[in-house]
């Protein structure tokens, strides 16, 4: 009861933050200018510090690696299940449509919402695995995307691009920080903290001003929006919970925890970029995005309080 209660007052307040980034991009305050720089500095800054000092911070032994190991194969085995069965979903649809929630129900905002959630809820052990999803993810993301809507190939050089980023440098140097056992100084360490203390408010406020940007109402009546939010927040963390029930014991929480958090966020954000980038539909990416994000309010609760009472009893 008391994990449940942690989850529903830590999305409480995200969704508080979220509706103070909606006020204030509603009222002029946050323009669409402000946002992109917003947006680069938690993605480049606020993030990577705080990756950097979860993994820097992480007692790794000889048996932590074996779950670390077992955690990536149940990431991996999902990733793949969830992109062979989206293919079969939403055919009737036209093309432009239907590549946009195939992809919708499959890849989640975990960045900007799994790792606030997995550090509050669980602690710094899960956000190992929040960010080892996020690569995996973002490698699948972009060759689904990219062979489904267009049929372009991805190149080797385009994923390392995308893969290599701020977010996988500063996993490996906390990684290497954790293994060598260096000591951080304090002035570095007070900074970095300081710098990731503004990660989760800053994230929030990014997609109060992106959800400002969507006419709700329009979005709202939307009744096919509806299924690929249930499919992306409900089915997939119900499917993956239950095949998750047999290894109770054998996966720590931090794993399975950090998994069902980040399949249980709303849609990727990124994946209207994509969308645009590959000629499909952008309008519909972008409403998909604010319904799970307005909808996992009630979601992420119930899945992260279910996860912790069977996982963590």
């Amino acid at each position: 009861m008391g994990s449940l209660l942690i989850t529903v007052s830590q999305v409480l307040i995200l969704a508080l933050e979220i509706g103070t980034g909606y006020v204030l991009a509603k009222r002029g305050k946050i323009s669409a200018d402000a946002v992109g720089i917003l947006n680069y500095l938690c993605s480049n800054l606020a993030l990577p510090c705080a990756i950097f000092l979860s993994a820097a911070g992480l007692e790794l032994t000889a048996d932590s690696w074996g779950e670390v190991r077992l955690g990536v194969a149940l990431i991996i085995a999902s990733a793949i299940v969830q992109i062979g069965v989206s293919t079969r979903l939403f055919r009737k649809e036209r093309f432009e449509e239907r590549v946009v929630y195939q992809l919708g129900t499959v890849y989640g905002n975990s960045a900007f919402m799994g790792i606030p959630i997995a550090t509050a809820v669980i602690g710094d052990e899960a956000v190992l695995y929040v960010v080892l999803l996020m690569i995996i993810d973002t490698v699948c993301l972009f060759i689904h995307s990219s062979l489904a809507a267009s049929g372009q190939k991805p190149t080797a050089r385009m994923i390392a691009a995308k893969v290599f980023g701020p977010v996988t440098i500063s996993l490996l140097l906390g990684l290497a920080v954790c293994l060598l056992r260096i000591p951080l100084p304090g002035i570095i360490n007070t900074g970095l903290n300081d710098f990731r203390g503004i990660l989760t408010p800053l994230a929030m406020l990014i997609i109060g001003a992106q959800l400002a940007e969507q006419d709700l109402l329009h979005i709202c009546r939307e009744k096919l929006f509806y299924k690929v939010a249930g499919v992306k927040l409900v089915v997939w963390p119900a499917i993956l919970l239950r095949c998750f029930l047999p290894l109770r014991g054998v996966v720590s929480l931090a794993a399975v925890g950090a998994i069902m958090i980040c399949k249980g966020t709303p849609q990727a954000a990124i994946l209207g970029v994509l969308a645009k980038r590959h000629g499909l539909d952008g309008e519909k990416a972008a409403g998909l995005l604010g319904l799970t994000t307005v909808l996992s309010v009630v979601t992420l609760p119930v899945i992260t309080g279910v996860t912790l009472v069977v996982f963590g009893g």
